[in-house]
């Protein structure tokens, strides 16, 4: 099925209830994300995409050439529905503000199963270390020097939703699911911060 200049695959199996790690980047690897205009642009559309609360999205991180979602599915069809929506409104805004036309995205979405509680919550904490590959980008080799520095980057950080873990209202993300496995916030900036000192972390 083509929708405007996007290629869409529907998933399969994708079952209602069920968590997903959602990611998608730029054809070619190139940028998607042009200013923070359109980083601001691409959040609305996460909130006016699900409007009808097709999906349930818990953890998000924009970069500069890709994306990544925790998501669950809240009815049938719901993450297709959802990324269809996202993927064509995105595409039209950013063709439209750069004068180009096609494919943004890669040719699909990709979609991978959550299957178990230890992996919900460490995907959460993987999308939200994302932004320590421009804070140090061999991080995963070698650790981070100073992690108070770098935990610290990641909540100036301005597109994730790290910040919401850590106090900020948003309405586009849902935090308390993986939050209620911790006491409290600083419990979870421990869980996120414990990972920069593990060398390959991944």
């Amino acid at each position: 099925m083509r929708s405007g200049s996007v290629f869409f695959m529907k998933a399969r199996n994708l079952y209602n209830e069920g968590f997903y790690h959602l990611y998608n980047r730029g054809v070619d690897k190139r940028n998607v994300f042009g200013d923070d205009c359109d980083r601001r642009k691409f959040l609305l559309y996460l909130l006016k995409c699900n409007i009808h609360s097709m999906v349930r999205i818990h953890a998000y991180c924009l970069m500069g050439n890709h994306f990544h979602l925790l998501v669950e599915q809240l009815e049938d069809d719901g993450i297709w529905k959802f990324m269809q929506k996202l993927g064509t409104g995105y595409t039209m805004h950013f063709n439209r503000k750069y004068g180009r036309k096609g494919r943004l995205f890669e040719s699909s979405y990709r979609s991978v199963e959550v299957s178990s509680h230890g992996q919900y919550l460490h995907i959460s904490r993987y999308i939200h270390m994302n932004p320590l590959n421009i804070f140090a980008p061999d991080w995963k080799e070698h650790g981070v020097k100073d992690p108070d520095i770098a935990e610290l980057f990641l909540q100036d950080y301005k597109w994730s939703s790290y910040k919401v873990y850590m106090g900020m209202h948003s309405p586009v993300v849902d935090p308390s699911k993986i939050l209620e496995d911790f006491a409290n916030r600083e419990d979870y900036r421990l869980f996120v911060q414990q990972w920069m000192n593990i060398s390959g972390g991944g």
